[in-house]
């Protein structure tokens, strides 16, 4: 059985970072957002069905197929921040055919092959987000 961590209200994203990830997909195609929160962006999958995700399922063990999707967006729990979880990065990034976004500390993302840049923004007064967003041919 996997232990599920509520929702709370200071992990949403603000409006200020929704525009900002909506500006990075527009160009189009299938969007997978794994885990989902209260996001309303893409397929929104999220083992919390207090957040109505389209989809329940667990971020460890993806429901889908290798390049399924065109973006993935990726903002995990912070257990997925653990050493040794090079398997994790590489699973998400595996799912998508040209871009993968994950909302991250400033720990540096091992294992996933692409072009890869760093988007910092304030969230709050007292919160920075850091995007690591890798771009695959």
């Amino acid at each position: 059985m996997v232990q599920v961590e509520s929702y709370q209200a200071n992990w949403s994203w603000t409006r200020h970072t929704e525009r900002w990830l909506k500006n990075q997909i527009e160009w189009g195609g299938e969007v997978l957002n794994f885990p989902c929160g209260h996001s309303k962006i893409g397929l929104r999958v999220d083992i919390d069905r207090n957040v109505k995700p389209d989809i329940i399922a667990d971020i460890y063990h993806p429901p889908f197929k290798k390049h399924s999707f065109d973006v993935v967006i990726s903002d995990p729990p912070f257990s997925a921040y653990g050493k040794g979880k090079k398997w994790f990065w590489v699973s998400l990034a595996d799912l998508s055919k040209h871009k993968l976004i994950l909302s991250t500390n400033l720990r540096h993302i091992t294992g996933v092959k692409g072009k890869k840049t760093i988007h910092m923004m304030t969230d709050s007064p007292n919160y920075m987000r850091c995007f690591q967003i890798f771009e695959f041919n």
